[in-house]
């Protein structure tokens, strides 16, 4: 959950020239003052997440962070490669998303943001 708000809908946004995206409204409460954003599985989108659902994921990601349990579990490599970090929500409710993050997932222009129960997806609008 995104807080504890159920992360539910599709929302059509524009990215604008700098690389912000505007938080829908109904996700505002829970966002605070920062995000967690992360590559989604196929690197093609990214994920938002609540700073306390971002904190979550990186210490359990953290606390495998030896080889024995990466060797067990290869996919918590590929967790912690996904991992961007946290980025400020602006007072005007806006992420910017970093450049790098940018260019990997081809993000520009219009964007869909689908809540996804715990996180909030945002793809290239098709």
């Amino acid at each position: 959950m995104f807080g504890d708000t159920e992360l539910l809908g599709i929302y059509e946004k524009n990215m604008d020239s700098k690389g912000r995206i505007i938080i829908p409204s109904v996700l505002k409460p829970e966002a605070g003052e920062q995000v967690g954003l992360a590559y989604g599985p196929d690197y093609n989108h990214l994920l938002l997440m609540t700073l306390k659902s971002f904190k979550e994921l990186y210490e359990k990601l953290s606390a495998a962070n030896n080889k024995e349990v990466l060797e067990q579990d290869p996919k918590l490599v590929e967790q912690m490669k996904k991992l961007i970090g946290l980025v400020e929500v602006d007072k005007q409710g806006r992420v910017q998303i970093p450049k790098y993050a940018l260019q990997k997932t081809g993000l520009e222009g219009n964007i869909t943001m689908i809540g996804q129960i715990t996180c909030v997806g945002v793809y290239k609008s098709k």
